[in-house]
């Protein structure tokens, strides 16, 4: 006998334990599997030597607590949730990540637009300088005085001395 089944009170169900955790598990389903398991010839379906491995109807229940012995066993958050919560979270959880990678995604579309336009901009100034600077150099005064000689025109010279009031 199974070092964790020595001291077990008899109960109607042999096969059931209360505690399916502990450090006398895995004792525990051994000893279970060796009791149900029955021999089988090397050339039978592997479905019919895996049977004994697929969990009962009271294995599933809906409870969250397991009494037997003035024990209990206390289940899983995961086991806790109800199927239709647990499907209605996957899919805000799916919305919420669609949401975001959309968002990043337009993010990075704005970001390079911006920068085009960006780029667009500076060309334009420079654009406007090299103008701004022909238009200078075109109407400066050193070209004016030049088309003012060519024209026959000569620079005035002053009148006489420069007057000073006391």
């Amino acid at each position: 006998m199974a070092r964790g089944l020595r001291n077990r009170q008899p109960s109607s169900d042999p096969t059931r334990f209360v505690n399916r955790t502990g450090p006398d598990a895995a004792q525990r389903r051994r000893a279970r599997q060796a009791a149900t398991r029955r021999p089988t010839a090397g050339n039978e379906p592997a479905r019919a030597r895996h049977e004994e491995r697929y969990p009962a109807w009271r294995d599933l229940s809906d409870s969250n607590f397991h009494e037997a012995g003035g024990q209990k066993e206390r289940w899983t958050l995961v086991d806790a949730i109800p199927t239709f919560r647990m499907a209605a979270a996957i899919v805000v959880l799916g919305l919420v990540s669609t949401l975001y990678v959309g968002h990043v995604l337009a993010t990075q579309d704005l970001m390079a637009r911006a920068e085009s336009l960006r780029r667009e901009n500076l060309a334009l100034h420079l654009r406007a300088n090299r103008v701004k600077g022909e238009f200078d150099r075109a109407s400066g005064p050193q070209v004016i005085h030049e088309r003012a000689r060519a024209l026959g025109l000569s620079q005035r010279t002053p009148n006489g001395p420069s007057l000073e009031i006391d």
